[in-house]
């Protein structure tokens, strides 16, 4: 109901983008990257990890699961398989911060690099999506539904 961990994200994905914005400056020969840098980055890779459409349907489904096992006996069977429940996007977002503040040191104590692709041809996030770089790949790209 409030936005308070779209905020929580935001902060996180404004810090990564500092730490790859120093990473990536012309203006600097070897830039440093301290603990709290790792920290962020690591928090990212986390938030990313857990924050997918498989993992958000996995958490509606369990939510589910678990309300009508929790109704059964006093709702007719019949009624519970036509009932869909879909828990509030706030209940799978903490659920996500949860695993997520999980994987933060696991992935910290890893190797970080920062990989530069001047032509990407295909972009991850909640859902894949091919881009389209230009006339040559323009028969080719398709963008993911």
């Amino acid at each position: 109901l409030d936005s308070s961990f779209e905020t929580l994200l935001s902060e996180v994905e404004t810090r990564a983008a500092e730490i790859v914005g120093r990473i990536m400056s012309p203006f600097t020969r070897t830039p440093e990257v301290g603990q709290d840098d790792l920290y962020w980055m690591a928090s990212l890779v986390s938030f990313q990890v857990v924050r997918t459409t498989r993992r958000r349907r996995e958490l509606e489904l369990q939510g589910e699961w678990f309300a009508k096992t929790m109704a059964s006996g006093r709702v007719p069977d019949a009624e519970l398989r036509e009932i869909s429940l879909v828990p509030h996007q706030n209940d799978s977002l903490r659920a996500s911060f949860l695993a997520a503040e999980h994987l933060v040191p696991v992935i910290a104590c890893r190797p970080m690099a920062l990989v530069v692709l001047d032509r990407p041809r295909f972009l991850v996030g909640d859902e894949p999506v091919i881009v389209n770089t230009g006339p040559t790949m323009a028969s080719t790209t398709r963008t993911a539904s």
